[in-house]
């Protein structure tokens, strides 16, 4: 971990950078706050979830070997270069919110905070999840174990690309487009393969490499790790159920 502060160092740098120049381009196209806000925050976060699912896809490909101790050099490097996101990201979706408030609805900044946290709990929660939980497990308490799993968990962000797309599309008009009905689609598969079916993929792949059946792997690793990929598959299946709830909206709304 000596070198912790130079990925840290360039996260801080590359993702803010992205953002405002993401925002300087779309200001070449329109003058509403909100819509460059809005555009150049999502367009980071398909930027980041692209990076994270390549890096994903790397380390699995590299673990061929034992899955428990196999190491891969990006796992710590990228928990630690994407931590500035995650921060920042706050920041950016507080800039969409005030951007979408007109003067009237202005407060004094300590209310507005407030109202803030109030109106994202669920993705603010989410990125202080990943900010003081998973990073520290990945970083200090896993003993050195364990890279091939936190590869897979990366496969999760192949889904919001598409997901921040569909933002993006909103945002200008255009979600209920032939575009914004190919990227729904697109949603749908990905989130489908990358989050539903990432967890029997990963008690499969761990059978496989300790002569275990799909079935009989729950009861050879222990009750925390099926606790934890319970609640994790839970969140993913109230998130998938939304996800056609919104699909079914936009046909009603084609035909």
């Amino acid at each position: 971990m000596a070198s912790w502060r130079t990925p840290f160092l360039l996260g801080w740098i590359f993702f803010p950078s992205l953002y405002y120049q993401a925002k300087r381009i779309t200001s070449a196209f329109t003058k509403d706050e909100l819509t460059k806000a809005k555009i150049a925050e999502k367009s980071v976060s398909i930027v980041q979830a692209v990076m994270a699912s390549t890096v994903g896809v790397i380390i699995v490909s590299s673990c061929t070997g034992d899955i428990m101790y196999d190491r891969h050099w990006l796992v710590e490097s990228y928990v630690i270069f994407a931590t500035p996101y995650e921060l920042f990201d706050i920041y950016a979706m507080y800039v969409v919110f005030t951007a979408g408030k007109s003067q009237q609805q202005s407060n004094k900044l300590k209310s507005q905070i407030l109202e803030f946290l109030k109106s994202h709990p669920a993705m603010i929660l989410h990125h202080l999840v990943l900010i003081f939980l998973f990073g520290p497990v990945v970083l200090f308490f896993r003993n050195g174990k364990g890279d091939f799993f936190v590869g897979c968990f990366c496969f999760v962000e192949m889904a919001n690309p598409f997901m921040h797309f569909r933002a993006i599309l909103k945002q200008i008009g255009l979600e209920n487009t032939r575009l914004g009905i190919a990227n729904g689609l697109l949603l749908l598969v990905t989130f489908c393969v990358c989050r539903l079916l990432l967890f029997p993929f990963m008690y499969g792949i761990y059978g496989r490499t300790r002569n275990l059946s799909l079935w009989e792997v729950p009861f050879h690793i222990p009750l925390k790790c099926n606790v934890g990929c319970a609640v994790l598959l839970a969140f993913q299946l109230y998130w998938f159920y939304l996800i056609i709830g919104a699909a079914k909206r936009t046909i009603k709304k084609l035909r």
